[in-house]
C-alpha cells in the first residue's frame, strides 16, 4: 500500500510524517509564548482565526531550537487527539510516496517504550528517514498540561 510522506529537516537529519495526518504546511511566523506551558511549547499562533501551540521539535528530538526563522523555516500543522499543533521543523524537503517495502521497523533494542513517537524508518531515494508518529508526540501529561494552558489562555481572552 502506497503512503504519502511528509519529509523534513531538523537539525539536518530527516524525518517524516504521514501526509493523511497533516492539516496545513505554514510558513514560520512569529511565536507568542505561553507562560506554564510544556517545556516543548514555544507558544502559540494565530492560525486563520485558531490558536495553534506550536511544538519543538528540535528540542524533543535533542538538537539546538531554532532562534531565527528563515524561509525555509515552517510549521507543520495537525491534529493531534482533539488539538491541533503544529510542529516547528527547519525546513520541508520533499513529499514522497513510499510503499510497504520501503519502511523497515526500528530494532527492538534502539526503541523505548516512554519514547516511542518514531513507528519505522524508510529507505526514500537512497536516504534514511525516520517516520514519526505524530499520535505518540505528546505523552499524556503534555497533552494534558498543553490542553489545560490552551484553555487557561482563552478563558483569559474572554474576559
Amino acid at each position: 500500500m502506497e503512503k504519502r510522506i511528509v519529509v523534513f529537516k531538523i537539525g539536518g537529519e530527516l524525518y517524516g510524517v504521514d501526509i493523511a495526518t497533516i492539516n496545513g504546511i505554514e510558513n514560520a511566523k512569529e511565536v507568542t509564548p505561553i507562560p506554564n506551558a510544556v517545556d516543548m511549547i514555544k507558544g502559540v499562533i494565530n492560525l486563520r482565526g485558531e490558536v495553534i501551540p506550536i511544538y519543538d521539535l528540535h528540542k524533543k528530538f535533542g538538537k539546538e531550537s531554532i532562534t531565527k526563522y528563515d524561509d525555509k523555516t515552517k510549521f507543520i500543522v495537525m491534529n493531534i487527539g482533539d488539538m491541533s499543533l503544529g510542529l516547528e521543523v527547519g525546513e520541508v524537503f520533499n513529499i514522497s510516496t513510499i510503499d510497504d517495502e520501503q519502511l523497515h521497523m526500528l530494532p527492538v533494542i534502539i526503541t523505548n517504550a516512554e519514547e516511542n513517537f518514531i513507528s519505522s524508518v524508510a529507505n526514500i531515494e537512497g536516504d534514511l528517514v525516520a517516520i514519526v508518529n505524530a499520535k505518540m508526540l505528546l505523552k499524556e501529561a503534555e497533552k494534558e498540561s498543553l490542553k489545560a494552558a490552551m484553555d487557561n489562555m482563552k478563558d483569559d481572552i474572554n474576559k
